[in-house]
């Protein structure tokens, strides 16, 4: 069931640069985006070639699959025609140079999201219609041992559906992330159990229903008491 594809041999270009790694998972699709930034200008025109050279090499040259079968995986230089490849752009800013990778799955193609290159043993599965992502490595991270410049990676997790179980370092408006450093990448891990029975809109909208009943009987609960208190007041001015 596992399908290891990464997005990391750009990785190998990286001088004291940072990767930010974003997954979405909805109902209907999987949005898979890998970012190499470079916010140390002095850098970019530095080392033979330079990080600017590499880049834009890399940005005109190296077209990376979706598939790990796709024939000459990853050092892929051109497209082949029958199989799909990462939407790339590249990122040039006036404080940041890099690429950005980027491709929305069909949902049904879960097991093709790069995460699981991150991590050698890691799985994405579904049980009792749970989505579960684990990087079931007790080594951790990798990529701080294969690529000694990358110096800290992100990876964001977001769904539409509700979590039932995580060990992210932050949770924020149903983003789940992980922050990955060289002092703690060995120990690092990723878990995250996503409930497909459950999407977070419908909660919300459930809430909301549930919230417009309650103040509608606390409502008529008022009127009730209004109406018996005006009547008992009415009751006791005929009996005097």
């Amino acid at each position: 069931m596992k399908k290891v594809i990464m997005l990391l041999l750009i990785l190998t270009l990286l001088s004291g640069c940072s990767a930010v790694y974003n997954i979405e998972i909805t109902d209907k699709n999987i949005k898979d985006e890998l970012i190499i930034n470079n916010y140390n200008k002095s850098e970019w025109n530095s080392g033979n070639p330079s990080y600017k050279t590499l880049i834009d090499n890399n940005y005109k040259n190296f077209e990376l699959a979706i598939d790990k079968d796709t024939p000459g995986y990853p050092e892929i230089h051109s497209k082949l025609k029958g199989y799909i490849y990462y939407n790339k752009e590249l990122i040039n800013t006036s404080d940041n140079y890099g690429l950005k990778f980027k491709y929305n799955h069909k949902f049904n193609d879960y097991t093709k999201t790069p995460l699981l290159g991150f991590y050698n043993f890691a799985t994405i599965k579904e049980k009792n219609n749970n989505l579960i992502i684990d990087s079931g490595d007790t080594k951790g991270c990798y990529l701080f041992d294969n690529y000694a410049l990358l110096t800290d990676l992100t990876i964001n997790i977001k769904s539409n559906f509700v979590v039932d179980n995580n060990n992210a370092d932050e949770v924020k408006d149903n983003v789940y992330t992980w922050h990955i450093t060289k002092d703690n990448y060995k120990n690092k891990t990723i878990h995250i159990e996503i409930n497909k029975n459950k999407k977070i809109e419908d909660i919300l909208k459930k809430e909301k229903y549930e919230n417009i009943i309650n103040i509608i009987l606390v409502i008529i609960g008022v009127f009730i008491i209004i109406f018996a208190i005006r009547t008992a007041v009415k009751i006791r001015k005929t009996n005097n």
